[in-house]
């Protein structure tokens, strides 16, 4: 399953690039007392410390990037985009259950939040925990039915549950919102072949 990672968030699942603005400035020393006190004055906001993050994944410094997350939920713990991408990041290096505490604070901060519901539910798959798994899962599609690879988890936990005709609904459901997706087809077909309707199961392939 892919990972996007987050950008601030509005309603809607819209996201927003913040964009750093440099001013040209004339070139001035100040003193050290001076530096310090504006320094103080000007502490990075947690959404400083969110794109710093952001920056630092798209650097491939991953473990810098969980630091400065932590700093943007701890800064503004009702800032679920923080708690999201700390998440994500986490998953990143398998650490599975401080990410999904950090999908589930996201939960709490925006309980609209559908990505965050959807990659509890998976990082719960992952863990076996398949009823809360499913839970979370229904809870993502009830805020954003088209929400594709939330089918494909849900799917998953059916297929655990041997709930073959269910999955199958959701590999479809993956497939129809998230069209080239190659692993819903692929799972259907697993579903298909212990029923030997071979033809079918061709098809899905």
């Amino acid at each position: 399953m892919g990972l996007s990672f987050f950008k601030y968030r509005i309603a809607g699942l819209v996201s927003l690039t913040f964009l750093v603005v440099s001013i040209a400035s004339p070139s001035i020393s100040l003193s050290p007392p001076v530096a310090s006190k504006l320094a103080q004055s000007n502490p990075k906001t947690a959404v400083d410390w969110l794109n710093q993050g952001l920056q630092g994944i798209q650097a491939g410094r991953v473990q810098d990037a969980i630091a400065a997350f932590k700093q943007a939920a701890q800064l503004d713990p009702a800032l679920a985009p923080a708690h999201y991408n700390l998440g994500l990041a986490f998953r990143q290096t398998g650490q599975l259950q401080p990410s999904a505490d950090a999908f589930y604070r996201a939960t709490q901060a925006d309980p609209k939040f559908a990505p965050a519901f959807a990659n509890l539910g998976g990082a719960l798959l992952e863990g076996n925990n398949l009823q809360l798994a499913n839970d979370y899962l229904q809870r993502s599609l009830e805020l954003d039915p088209k929400l594709g690879f939330a089918h494909y988890n849900l799917g998953l936990v059916r297929e655990q549950q041997r709930d073959c005709q269910g999955a199958i609904a959701s590999f479809r459901k993956a497939i129809e919102y998230s069209k080239n997706a190659p692993e819903p087809p692929y799972h259907i077909g697993m579903c298909l072949s212990p029923t030997r309707q071979t033809r079918s199961s061709q098809r899905c392939l």
